[in-house]
């Protein structure tokens, strides 16, 4: 019997070292990240479980942060059901610096319908505005370009 514990004992300190090496995996890259060191974060979270939406919600909160906006949105994106209004304002906020105005809006009515949120509806208001802007410059340029058309046509006349 003891020498069955003797094998058994060290096989459970090294199943449970496996449970509490992702911790402190976690804690490490949650620590660079709020130090400022996005790429120390990232790298550490890259070596945990990608299927776990809690891990990829950090992955794409990472790469938000250096810029990586289109990286950023691919993690966002697959890790639903973690913080959901936070992750739904994220994607608008990327859409909407990609200029993408209509799915930034998609996104940001989205995050509204799980919480309310200031800044959530400050930007969408700004993109709805951002977006008024262009339609109404896309008109403008359009009504221009049918006038020089129109002009040519009747120069073109009097030759």
């Amino acid at each position: 019997m003891f020498k069955l514990l003797l094998i058994l004992f060290p096989m459970l300190l090294v199943a449970d070292m496996d449970n509490i090496f992702p911790f402190q995996i976690i804690k490490k890259a949650n620590r660079a990240y709020r130090v400022g060191d996005y790429t120390q974060s990232i790298k550490l979270f890259k070596s945990l479980e990608k299927d776990d939406p809690s891990v990829v919600y950090n992955l794409a909160n990472a790469e938000y942060k250096l810029g990586h906006y289109d990286t950023a949105l691919h993690y966002y994106e697959r890790a639903k059901g973690v913080n959901e209004a936070t992750r739904l304002y994220n994607i608008g906020n990327i859409y909407f610096r990609k200029k993408e105005l209509d799915r930034a809006i998609e996104s940001y009515e989205a995050s509204l319908a799980f919480r309310e949120d200031v800044d959530t509806r400050y930007n969408l208001e700004l993109a709805k505005k951002r977006k008024a802007q262009k339609n109404k410059k896309k008109k403008k340029d359009k009504k221009e370009q049918d006038k020089k058309k129109k002009k040519k046509k009747e120069q073109d006349k009097k030759k």
